[in-house]
């Protein structure tokens, strides 16, 4: 339609000298897509932990943090951390192609959270959504829907929690004994930065293939194997993807 504009191109068009990435799985893939040509290549820097937000929250002891946020003190606390269905009505406004997540593998993530909640006593989950469930650019399966309602035995039975959607994503991270996230958030990598065990839950296996093979063996396919996986990371509480990195600290005004 005449209203249709795809920003694509515009949005990748990028002129830098130096590029600022999370770790060395990032800064490897970068590399792998520089081009041969006469300009001079950028240079590439670790810096840590860049999600949006304070990353000096992660230097914050989680007690504290389970208090600002209202979290029980005890009990194992799974951070959870979604990427929301881009429905048609964004694409007809906003253009693109095709989204990265499809809409029943959305759904059976959540299923895969419920059952963490059915099956691992002594835990509780926080989940920390990307958007509002109002947003009229994202579809919501009926499985999130029904953790989310009022009454849920989830969250009466205080195993449940969610954080507000603008609250600094660092904080739920630094919270968290585990952070499990769809493919490929960034919390999950804040989380093992931090040197807390991170995965990626992916049911549609749609990530079979990544820009780094490091990615590839925290990435869950099946229910039953996070059920297992957060079992043994609740007992190994540090299986990071790599050394922890320096959290750059920026001046405050």
């Amino acid at each position: 339609s005449s209203s249709f504009r795809d920003v694509g191109v515009q949005r990748s068009i990028m002129l830098a000298d130096e590029f600022w990435v999370w770790n060395r799985a990032y800064a490897r893939w970068l590399e792998n897509r520089r081009a041969t040509v006469a300009l001079p290549a950028p240079a590439i820097r670790i810096a840590g932990p860049l999600m949006c937000g304070d990353p000096r929250h992660m230097a914050l002891d989680a007690a504290s943090v389970r208090k600002l946020l209202g979290l029980p003190a005890q009990g194992m606390c799974i951070g959870v951390f979604d990427m929301p269905y881009v429905n048609e009505r964004w694409r007809d406004r906003y253009g693109g192609g095709p989204g990265m997540i499809d809409f029943p593998g959305y759904a059976l993530f959540w299923d895969g959270i419920k059952a963490i909640l059915d099956q691992v006593p002594g835990c509780f989950a926080l989940v920390k959504l990307k958007r509002e469930l109002g947003d009229v650019y994202r579809d919501f399966p009926d499985s999130l829907r029904q953790l989310m309602a009022q009454g849920s035995p989830y969250a009466t039975d205080g195993r449940l929690y969610f954080a507000q959607v603008n609250v600094d994503p660092y904080l739920p991270v630094a919270a968290s004994d585990i952070a499990i996230g769809m493919t490929y958030t960034s919390p999950v990598l804040a989380a093992r930065a931090r040197g807390r065990p991170g995965y990626y839950f992916d049911p549609s296996a749609r990530a079979n293939f990544p820009s780094d093979p490091g990615l590839r063996t925290i990435t869950i396919q099946t229910i039953d194997e996070l059920v297992r996986t957060v079992r043994g990371a609740l007992r190994n509480a540090n299986a990071p993807l790599e050394d922890p990195v320096p959290v750059l600290l920026l001046p405050t005004g």
